[in-house]
């Protein structure tokens, strides 16, 4: 896996390291973006009532809370849930599970 680097508060953090678990969740997490994505346009279609709404609403939180988690996993806990989520921005947050996505599809052809 190439070496990732991320700023949260005053500290820089890095990692190298994913293991084939942690692998596996960034995997599901970018499966659960696209069902919510289709989700989300079978509501704006209007093909929607409220109960559709609430959940994926529920399904985003779950989403989001998954993120927080994998990218804390990957640093190696260095930095609480907490402290990520008040140092970044909800875009910046995704923009970051993308970057460690990347970073591990990168290590599958080595281990294969």
């Amino acid at each position: 896996m190439q070496i990732l680097s991320l700023k949260v508060g005053d500290t820089t953090y890095t990692t190298g390291r994913a293991t084939a678990y942690l692998a596996r969740k960034a995997l599901e997490i970018n499966r659960k973006t696209i069902e919510m994505a289709k989700k989300a346009t079978e509501i704006k279609g209007g093909g929607a009532d409220l109960d559709a709404v609430d959940s994926l609403m529920a399904q985003m939180e779950e989403l989001s809370n998954l993120k927080s988690w994998i990218v804390c996993q990957i640093y190696g806990e260095k930095f609480t849930v907490e402290q990520l989520e008040n140092s970044l921005t909800a875009e910046e947050l995704t923009a970051e599970v993308q970057r460690v996505t990347q970073a591990i599809m990168g290590i599958i052809p080595k281990n294969g």
